[in-house]
């Protein structure tokens, strides 16, 4: 025998060992000692989903609402009726952008993400989330993220006398827009109600997504302050 043959012998014979020990140490292990041993090595698929939605909800929805500035609001009586009075309340808001970029940063370990401008320009004027693209050891729980973003919005929640209502700059569809504007919104209040003067609440908000398509009172979705 020729001293290489030797020595491709003993290798092979060697790792022939290691891997009748370690088959060996598996045999050994019961299946639920083996998913107990594997649970602790890696992150289960359901800490993943619960790491993955918590991220995404305080670090993607909660910053790009806390990037979302309120620049002023406006009350005015638009028109007045028998017993009501239609209140117009006008909310002009902008984005802090330095606040936006971490937001998209953020997103970006979820989803492949891109903007309106070419890369490198700033600022840009909106993000948007490639559902089907996403990133590494998260894809395992992308229908889980998907869900959640897209049964999700954020935008101005503005009251008028107890009245809600809702302008959202981000929902289900994964863009979030960063461009400044306004929105005017409009109430209904009873005549009899309005004392001196009152002022509306407005405040930037993460909510939920309530689709009612069966619902002749909806107008195909309402919003609820997500908790």
């Amino acid at each position: 025998m020729k001293m290489n043959d030797v020595r491709h012998w003993g290798a092979a014979a060697l790792l022939g060992l290691v891997f009748s020990c370690s088959s060996g140490l598996a045999q050994a292990l019961t299946l639920e000692e083996q998913a107990k041993s594997l649970e602790k090595s890696v992150q289960t698929v359901e800490q993943r989903r619960r790491l993955a939605l918590k991220g995404l909800k305080i670090d993607v929805l909660q910053r790009y609402r806390d990037s979302l500035v309120i620049e002023s609001v406006d009350t005015r009586v638009g028109e007045v009726f028998d017993r009501t009075a239609r209140v117009e309340v006008k909310v002009s808001y902008s984005f802090d952008f330095e606040k936006a970029k971490v937001v998209r940063a953020n997103l970006s370990q979820y989803f492949d993400t891109a903007t309106d401008k070419q890369p490198g320009i700033e600022p840009f004027g909106m993000i948007y989330t490639n559902f089907p693209d996403c990133v590494g050891a998260y894809c395992t729980v992308k229908a889980e993220m998907t869900k959640y973003l897209k049964w999700s919005a954020v935008g101005v929640n503005v009251s008028f006398m107890g009245v809600p209502g809702v302008f959202v700059t981000a929902r289900g569809d994964g863009m979030f827009d960063l461009k400044p504007g306004s929105v005017t919104i409009q109430f209904d209040v009873p005549k009899s109600q309005i004392k001196g003067d009152p002022k509306p609440v407005v405040k930037a908000q993460v909510f939920d997504i309530h689709f009612c398509p069966n619902d002749p009172d909806c107008s195909g979705y309402r919003y609820t302050i997500q908790k």
